[in-house]
């Protein structure tokens, strides 16, 4: 179960289709699921099990965007991840279209 939270900027470009400005902060949060003590069959967020956090600053040739992964219980920052696993999840942070409610 994940949810995926941006800033005031981040959320903006997303309802319009707009690359990311600088400025853009992401967070990917992913719980784990537990039973839902009020309603049967259902299931509600847990315990935190990471949080990816994508930071945009003004992406140049020699500027990238910042990402960082916390995992475990407690968080703590994660160390052991390759080059790709870091770039396809980043990958498909960005590729999430925004839930837009009336």
């Amino acid at each position: 179960m994940s949810t995926l939270y941006g800033n005031d900027i981040a959320v903006k470009a997303a309802r319009t289709a707009v690359p990311y400005p600088p400025g853009s902060i992401l967070s990917l949060v992913t719980w784990h699921q537990k039973e839902d003590p009020h309603w049967f069959g259902a299931n509600i967020p847990g315990t935190v099990q990471s949080v990816n956090n994508w930071y945009s600053d003004g992406c140049t040739k020699k500027r990238v965007p910042s990402y960082t992964l916390y995992e475990g219980d407690p968080l703590k920052k994660s160390t052991g991840n390759t080059a790709v696993s870091t770039t396809s999840r980043i990958g498909w942070i960005l590729d999430q279209q925004a839930s837009v409610m009336p």
